[in-house]
C-alpha cells in the first residue's frame, strides 16, 4: 500500500512540475512576443536576438515539461507524447537568432544612397 501511495505522490508531483514548466514556457513565449512587438513598433532590430533567446528557452521549457510528465522517451505511465510544436519553436528561435535584421538607421542610409543615385557597392 505504501508503494502505491508513493507512486501516486510522485505522479502528482511530476505533473505539477510539468504544469509549472508549461506555465513558465508560455510566459516566455508571451514575453518574446512583447519584445518582437516593441521591435516592430520602434523599427529597431536591437532586441530581436533577445527575443530569439527567450523563444529558444521557451522551447526548452516545453521539452522539459514533456520529459517531466512522460519520461525521457516521451512514453510512461501517464501515456505518451509526440512533441511536434517543440521543434518548431526551437527552429523559429534559432532562425531569429541567426538572421541579421537591419536597423532603422541602416534602412534610412540605404534609402539615402538610393536617392542620391549611389549603389551600396560604391559607397
Amino acid at each position: 500500500m505504501f508503494r502505491i501511495v508513493s507512486t501516486v505522490a510522485i505522479s502528482v508531483a511530476g505533473s505539477a512540475l510539468a504544469a509549472g514548466f508549461d506555465v513558465a514556457a508560455s510566459a516566455c513565449l508571451i514575453l518574446a512576443l512583447c519584445i518582437l512587438l516593441f521591435v516592430y513598433l520602434k523599427r529597431s532590430a536591437g532586441y530581436v536576438k533577445a527575443a530569439a533567446i527567450v523563444t529558444i528557452a521557451a522551447g526548452c521549457l516545453f521539452l522539459l515539461a514533456d520529459m517531466t510528465l512522460y519520461g525521457i522517451l516521451f512514453s510512461g505511465p501517464a501515456g505518451f507524447a509526440i512533441p511536434i510544436g517543440v521543434p518548431v519553436i526551437l527552429v523559429c528561435g534559432w532562425w531569429m537568432y541567426r538572421r541579421e535584421f537591419p536597423d532603422r538607421e541602416e534602412e534610412d542610409a540605404a534609402e539615402e544612397n538610393e536617392d542620391a543615385g549611389e549603389t551600396p557597392e560604391t559607397s
